[in-house]
């Protein structure tokens, strides 16, 4: 039973945390092949994905504060400076625009910012559309479509 919850770990002190940081950086992308290949394909048609992603989009009228300071690590600017309804606004009419066709080099060009950190955004938000939908379907709350 022990094995199933190794959650129950004891603190680690700054240094390991970022011994552990610094390890865990260089396989990131590794996991990130992992947990792609381990994903179920979608066979779905882009208008379903359109109305799936809308349909999270609706959902997200607030976010979590670790996604909240997540946005604000990836976008260089102090977590103080927001609250979690702004940046769920944000991260809302981002997905909104790249929905309705806008590149990221669109984006990039309008907004001055580098393409990566709006990429960094991108799956921010995807992730955070993929949690809460989860989080309601967990709750018992009817998905519509689902």
């Amino acid at each position: 039973m022990s094995e199933e919850n190794p959650v129950h770990h004891k603190p680690m002190s700054i240094e390991q945390a970022g011994n552990f940081l610094k390890e865990k950086q260089k396989t990131v992308a590794e996991d990130m092949k992992k947990e792609a290949k381990e994903a179920p394909i979608s066979f779905a048609s882009p208008e379903d994905r359109k109305k799936y992603l809308i349909y999270g989009i609706s959902l997200m009228t607030d976010i979590s504060e670790q996604a909240k300071n997540d946005f604000c690590s990836i976008t260089g600017r102090a977590a103080s400076l927001f609250t979690t309804k702004e940046v769920s606004l944000l991260l809302r009419k981002f997905l909104v625009l790249r929905i309705n066709g806008y590149s990221l080099e669109n984006l990039q060009h309008h907004l001055k910012t580098n393409k990566i950190i709006l990429s960094k955004v991108e799956i921010l938000a995807l992730r955070t559309i993929k949690e809460i939908i989860e989080r309601k379907r967990n709750s018992k709350i009817p998905v519509i479509g689902g």
